[in-house]
């Protein structure tokens, strides 16, 4: 990558980018003198930038300059004023970013930065980012990768090149397809390439006809059968882990996490679901064999699931029956422990106890927001099994967050929405209605805002 330079790998999903921005990482890590990292389709990718200077270089970021606040752009220059100096370049990896006016807001100018990006919009300024757009693989490319895919097992493409490239182009030759069915085919040594062919050409056909997403297309539809194949090979035990696991952020599952998670234990609550550690550690074994788990950047114990992929997931997870209920509230219960935990102004040490697991708190905050949209939710018909003093604690803690860090847009973002969620759960003069109201306008008060803050202040008197 040259100097200055916004580099960005275009495409739709499936083909691969995050995998190859991940390899061009591995392979040239020793051009550059740091790498970093950001998630942008899970997180704000401001909050992303301040995490990294929190809790990577333990800096207190500045939240005035003299006695005027800083505002968001000016906190997030300082913090790059504060990057070690480096005798080469540093790189920063925007994963799946869907919003590109963020990048320059928070991406340093200076030009030892090297930038390079993931996202799913075409045709980007050339004025400003280079682009690079990744189309399906080639068919010999496609037919190499299916191979690869086999090992030592390849000589069934060998034996059947024909029916092998029209594998490749049932799944459009999409990378992430075709690392599918190679591993289904490594499970069962006998089957044939035809047979292969037939037993996806038949779960498409069932796909389409159930199917009730209008955003999956045709080719996505032949990746989930090739899923749903292999999701058949899986001992029920792994099925509920991949189950699950779909309720993380898929863009860093640390695995002492989840077991951590799963461990979890609150006072007076019985424990409903009771996984050893063999069965932990035989059921992630075998989702990494399957490529449901791939492996991140972070260490070799942190994990990474394909959006694609965890859509198929989620949907599973709704196929689990009575065994829904349990996996959302193990995974529910320490998040809302956490929350209740958090302080009004939580000190440093606080942030650190959350910092791990905030970015799943985020996600699942996200899903709230779909859901109560989607289902425009009454106060008895609450989604993910949770009831309403839970779900307004998930927005109050992640407002408390970031407020105790200064990062007061974050904070806005949650408080914001926790307003909306109030509103649309609760009907008239709520207490819960008012209490976000008032919220929302404390935060604007304490930054000066009080031309915003005034008639929140004045709404929420006329509920009490």
């Amino acid at each position: 990558m040259r100097r200055g330079n916004y580099v960005a790998i275009t495409g739709m999903g499936g083909l691969g980018k995050t995998e190859l921005v991940t390899q061009y990482a591995r392979q040239y890590q020793d051009h550059y003198d740091g790498i970093i990292w950001f998630n942008a389709r899970q997180r704000i990718l401001a909050a992303e930038v301040f995490d990294l200077f929190t809790f990577k270089f333990g800096l207190e970021i500045p939240q005035i300059q003299g006695e005027k606040p800083l505002t968001l752009q000016q906190q997030i220059a300082w913090c790059w004023l504060q990057y070690p100096e480096t005798q080469k370049p540093v790189l920063i990896v925007v994963d799946d970013l869907t919003d590109l006016t963020q990048l320059q807001e928070v991406v340093s100018p200076e030009t030892r930065f090297r930038v390079l990006i993931t996202t799913r919009q075409q045709h980007l300024d050339p004025n400003s980012i280079q682009e690079r757009p990744l189309e399906v693989l080639s068919p010999p490319i496609a037919l190499e990768l299916l191979q690869k895919q086999l090992g030592k097992n390849h000589q069934r493409v060998i034996n059947e090149p024909k029916t092998a490239t029209q594998i490749c182009e049932f799944l459009g030759n999409l990378p992430l397809g075709i690392i599918l069915v190679g591993s289904y085919l490594t499970t069962d040594l006998g089957l044939s390439l035809t047979e292969m062919l037939e037993r996806l050409q038949k779960r498409k056909l069932a796909e389409a006809a159930l199917q009730k997403r209008e955003t999956i297309n045709q080719t996505q539809l032949g990746i989930k059968a090739a899923f749903n194949l292999t999701w058949e090979t899986l001992d029920t035990q792994t099925q509920y882990m991949g189950a699950f696991l779909s309720l993380f952020s898929p863009q860093l599952i640390f695995w002492d996490l989840v077991v951590w998670v799963i461990e979890f234990e609150v006072e007076n609550e019985e424990k409903q679901l009771i996984w050893t550690n063999e069965e932990l550690t035989t059921s992630k074994k075998r989702l990494y064999q399957v490529n449901f788990l791939q492996t991140g950047q972070e260490s070799p114990e942190a994990y990474t699931i394909h959006n694609l992929v965890r859509l198929f997931l989620q949907e599973q997870l709704a196929e689990v029956g009575e065994k829904q209920p349990i996996l959302e509230r193990t995974f529910i219960t320490p998040m809302i422990a956490f929350a209740k935990r958090l302080p009004q102004s939580p000190t440093s040490e606080d942030i650190e106890n959350v910092k791990t697991f905030v970015v799943h708190w985020e996600d699942l905050g996200k899903r709230l927001i779909y859901e109560i949209n989607q289902e425009t939710a009454a106060a008895n018909n609450l989604p993910v099994f949770m009831v309403a003093d839970e779900i307004l604690l998930v927005f109050t803690g992640l407002g408390r967050f970031y407020e105790g860090q200064g990062l007061y847009q974050e904070t806005e973002f949650w408080y914001q929405q926790l307003v909306k969620v109030c509103q649309t759960l609760f009907t008239g003069d709520h207490s819960h209605v008012a209490t976000s109201l008032n919220k929302l306008a404390l935060l604007y008060h304490n930054q000066g805002k009080y031309s915003e803050a005034e008639p929140l202040y004045l709404e929420a008197l006329e509920m009490r």
